[in-house]
């Protein structure tokens, strides 16, 4: 997590995962608040690190939504390449 020093406010969450035993794929993920876009491409950079670092051999994988734009272009700026576009949908019942 990132936190505004000033109140405690979180502006991002990432984490990733990791196949320990080179199979599979590898996976990172960015939620970050529109907001700080000048952090985008830290967070992905350092995400894409830890998770190479672990599992340097297999593919990875990062899940952006559409309010994000500036993790898009964190992601692409780092050779990512747009594999598939999707929308989630949900229901309240």
């Amino acid at each position: 997590m990132v936190r505004q020093e000033s109140d405690g406010h979180v502006i991002a969450r990432c984490d990733y995962s990791a196949s320990t035993r080179g199979k599979g794929v590898n996976g990172i993920s960015v939620r970050l608040d529109p907001a700080y876009p000048g952090l985008a491409e830290h967070l992905v950079g350092l995400m894409l690190h830890k998770v190479v670092s672990r599992s340097p051999k297999l593919r990875v994988e990062i899940g952006i939504p559409r309010w994000m734009p500036a993790v898009a272009e964190a992601a692409e700026s780092l050779a990512f390449e747009k594999r598939v576009e999707y929308l989630k949908m949900g229901l309240v019942l």
